[in-house]
């Protein structure tokens, strides 16, 4: 998975060079923006415009992500885990 994030990062910052591409084109996957078809979104973390397709709305961050950067963010801990936790935690006091 580094590997894949290195070479879209590599591919990114040849894109954006051009000049500007990312005015008119998503970074990820080159397809052209519309105004009301297929809006641009910029990402919260690589500051790159990206399509509907390439990027997912993040409730915590109240932002953009594109796919690449939400795949190189750490996962966030399931619910399942705070319960298991909370639970582990009673059990250690009610022994100790």
């Amino acid at each position: 998975m580094k590997q894949e994030l290195a070479e879209e990062g590599s591919r990114c910052s040849i894109l954006s060079k051009q000049h500007r591409f990312n005015e008119h084109c998503c970074i990820r996957c080159c397809a052209p923006f519309t105004f009301l078809l297929n809006p641009k979104r910029l990402c919260l973390d690589c500051q790159y415009n990206v399509c509907k397709t390439c990027c997912t709305y993040s409730k915590r961050d109240k932002a953009w992500l594109c796919s690449a950067c939400q795949k190189g963010r750490p996962a966030a801990p399931s619910p399942e885990s705070y319960e298991t936790g909370g639970k582990r935690r009673e059990l250690e006091r009610q022994r100790g």
